[in-house]
């Protein structure tokens, strides 16, 4: 399934105040929305998603609970950016799911404090 995207008039004047260079990591990172999705909705929900039950099942409650979801559903650290540039690679992708998984991750992480206080694991 091919995209096509399309700027609001305001982001396109943006855009096209960017320099050459910083055009190009743009649509890099535009390009690779796909897979900046997948890898954040992994992190911060399939993750938590199958952990959490099982800590709630070995008995983990409260403090220790929410110690695990912060390990879980905490966003990608920026030293992953550093590591994949130093493996040769250009970045895009792994900048990019620091940025979202930054972003999401304030609702990702009061969804599962809601959850874990529902059910009165917390």
């Amino acid at each position: 399934m091919k995209w096509r995207l399309t700027f609001l008039p305001e982001a396109e004047e943006d855009f096209d105040k960017l320099d050459g260079s910083q055009k190009i990591i743009v649509r890099k990172a535009l390009a690779k929305i796909k897979p900046t999705l997948i890898s954040s909705l992994c992190k911060l929900f399939v993750m938590p998603a199958i952990f959490l039950p099982i800590a709630a099942m070995m008995g983990f409650r409260n403090e220790k609970m929410v110690a695990i979801l912060i390990m879980l559903g905490a966003p990608t650290t920026v030293s992953c950016y550093i590591m994949s540039k130093n493996m040769g690679h250009e970045g895009v992708l792994s900048s990019s799911c620091v940025v979202s998984t930054t972003f999401l991750s304030s609702v990702f992480i009061t969804l599962w404090l809601f959850l874990l206080r529902q059910y009165g694991l917390i």
